[in-house]
């Protein structure tokens, strides 16, 4: 695969990640402000783009031959999706998780660690 395609591959989920990480934050606060039409059109959105941000990252997978990095990072990339979704539904059904919140961030900050730390994070972006 030439060095133009992988760059592309890259800014294509960085951008995926920077926009699912920007609805995901605008519907958290619309969702506790009250602002719940806006909000369920900021969640209905980022639903939509989950797909392709795991597509964009599902191409990536195949650019290192380190796959326990890569399924680390996959693996974690999912459960963070998943949690993502989780934690809106629950600010949706007024129930009241602190812990839950809080692990939901923590995956979050997690996995963006591991995306820059691992091997096509730093490496490819040199």
């Amino acid at each position: 695969m030439t060095p133009q395609i992988v760059q592309f591959l890259v800014t294509a989920h960085l951008s995926m990640i920077v926009l699912l990480l920007i609805l995901f934050v605008s519907a958290n606060i619309f969702y506790q402000k009250g602002k719940n039409r806006i909000g369920m059109g900021a969640h209905y959105t980022l639903r939509g783009a989950y797909l392709p941000g795991m597509i964009s990252g599902g191409l990536l997978i195949g650019l290192t031959p380190d796959f326990p990095a890569i399924f680390l990072k996959a693996a974690a990339g999912l459960l963070t999706l998943i949690f993502m979704e989780i934690h809106l539904n629950h600010i949706i059904g007024s129930e009241h998780r602190p812990r839950f919140a809080f692990l939901t961030y923590f995956m979050i900050v997690f996995t963006l660690v591991l995306g820059v730390v691992f091997p096509v994070g730093i490496s490819v972006m040199e």
